[in-house]
């Protein structure tokens, strides 16, 4: 059921004209800032993001953080997707963030998705798809 949603709603966005990439591969967590894997997506909008295990305050979390760069002449929107996959690849995490970023500009982007200990530990696989576009993700 979950793999159903999840695939209609990526569906559902790949309907309208923004471009999509996605990316996915093996990762292993061991530990706060141990081990890291970079992600590079993005034509016009360029993304660069590392994924790694963080501690936040008490709490455990997996974090996205880096920067997208617009290279182009006119403001563009992106938004990525990503999701955390255990080694059957069901869902352990997920998480989504977007914005619009004006013509030449490059910004932070990140997020992080707070998970016990013991889920993050579980972690196999990681899963990033990434939406490019002139107007908004998500409108025609």
């Amino acid at each position: 059921m979950l793999r159903t949603c999840v695939a209609l709603a990526l569906g559902c966005l790949l309907a309208g004209t923004a471009a999509a990439e996605t990316k996915s591969g093996p990762i292993k967590f061991t530990g706060p800032n141990k081990e890291e894997v970079k992600v590079t997506a993005g034509s016009k909008v360029q993304l660069n993001v590392t994924l790694k295990q963080i501690t936040v305050g008490k709490s455990s979390a997996v974090a996205v953080s880096g920067k997208v760069t617009n290279t182009t002449g006119e403001r563009m929107h992106y938004s990525y997707h990503i999701a955390f996959l255990d080694k059957d690849k069901n869902l352990i995490g997920c998480q989504q963030f977007g914005l619009p970023l004006d013509a030449g500009k490059q910004g932070n982007t990140g997020t992080f998705i707070n998970l016990p200990p013991a889920e993050i530990a579980r972690i196999a696989y990681y899963s990033v798809a990434f939406y490019e576009n002139e107007q908004r993700i998500g409108q025609p």
